[in-house]
């Protein structure tokens, strides 16, 4: 994880998730990759967590910041972006901060990525509106 070569560090990404597929031991780790400054590490903890379904704020505001992400190339950045938007619609309602940053992106001119962006609102308001199934 703190290795000076991105390749070891993506793949230790993936080597977390057979690991610990709960992702309980390691998440703090994925959360600090997707900060990487190598694109393939922050790719590979993006899909490491959208495999872990993880959730929670720290992953709703990871998958923001890779949204936001303006410092990276295509296809890299559209990649990360589809990814993130992915992660964001499987949480469901506790990704409803992240509306905002989804629709900006639905609006875009890249219809794919806008796609998967509106894909993902969707699935947010759905599961928002879906009655409570607790007492």
């Amino acid at each position: 994880m703190k290795s000076e070569d991105g390749e070891i560090r993506v793949w230790a990404a993936f080597a977390l998730m057979r690991i610990d597929p709960d992702g309980l031991i390691r998440m703090a780790d994925m959360l600090r990759m997707l900060k990487d400054e190598d694109i393939l590490v922050r790719r590979a903890a993006i899909i490491a967590l959208y495999e872990l379904k993880a959730k929670g704020p720290d992953v709703v505001s990871a998958c923001l910041n890779m949204l936001n992400d303006k410092s990276l190339s295509f296809p890299a950045s559209w990649h990360n972006c589809c990814l993130a938007a992915e992660a964001l619609g499987d949480i469901g309602p506790d990704a409803k901060e992240a509306l905002p940053a989804l629709e900006k992106v639905a609006a875009g001119e890249d219809k794919r990525l806008a796609g998967v962006a509106a894909e993902a609102i969707e699935k947010i308001k759905k599961a928002s509106t879906k009655p409570s199934t607790q007492p």
